[in-house]
């Protein structure tokens, strides 16, 4: 028989679990729930949510990007890549050269085309390939030393934030200072450009330390 309370899972043979929460326990049928996942063997859940990521080497990629070991930060420019410098994050805000930087200011790049009151135009992408953070902070590119990019996904929901940490020197004519920034991403998803529908969420990560601004010159 099926039980039909508010909260418990449905046991028998081929009925679904129509509760808001729990999961479905039977041997075939699939779970109708809005966000739990289908515990039997074979069917799926029926809810809308997208899988994480529709690229599995990308997904395993970034499951350690808060740790990736390279870094490249100036002006107003950010990348991280793996150690194989296989993947790579990378973004860039528009932060207005007008702006008088203060410690604790922040700058939000809206992935999404939301305008929040202390919104940047921007870009963020995520790439695979190989040598992708050669051009990063980089005017002395070697010949076949140039990036290769097999994979962009450009980003299309989510947040990009700058908060200025400290100041590191005077403002000169017709730019800002430099500063260390703590850099962070939170809710961003990618869409793989060659195949439109294909996404992969990234996990929020920040950085600390990084250096940031314009230079004279």
């Amino acid at each position: 028989a099926n039980d039909d309370d508010a909260t418990a899972n449905d046991d028998d043979a081929t009925a679904n679990d129509d509760d808001a929460t729990a999961n479905d326990d039977d041997a075939t049928a699939n779970d109708d729930d809005a966000t739990a996942d289908d515990d039997d063997a074979t069917a799926d859940d029926d809810d809308d949510s997208p899988p994480a990521c529709a690229d599995a080497a990308l997904e395993t990629a970034l499951t350690s990007l808060a740790v990736w070991p390279q870094q490249n930060a100036c002006a107003y420019f950010f990348s991280t890549a793996s150690t194989d410098n296989d993947f790579r994050l990378g973004m860039s805000l528009q932060i207005p050269e007008e702006s008088t930087l203060a410690v604790g200011d922040s700058f939000v790049l809206a992935l999404d085309g939301t305008e929040p009151a202390n919104v940047v135009p921007g870009t963020l992408e995520v790439q695979a390939g190989v040598r992708l953070n050669n051009f990063d902070c980089n005017d002395a590119i070697v010949p076949g030393d140039e990036p290769a990019v097999s994979q962009q996904w450009d980003a299309v929901d989510g947040t990009a934030t700058v908060v200025v940490d400290q100041l590191n020197g005077e403002a000169w004519p017709g730019g800002p200072m430099t500063f260390t920034a703590t850099v962070s991403v939170s809710g961003v998803v990618v869409e793989l450009d060659s195949a439109p529908g294909s996404t992969c969420l990234v996990p929020d990560a920040s950085w600390a330390n990084q250096s940031m601004g314009w230079l004279p010159g």
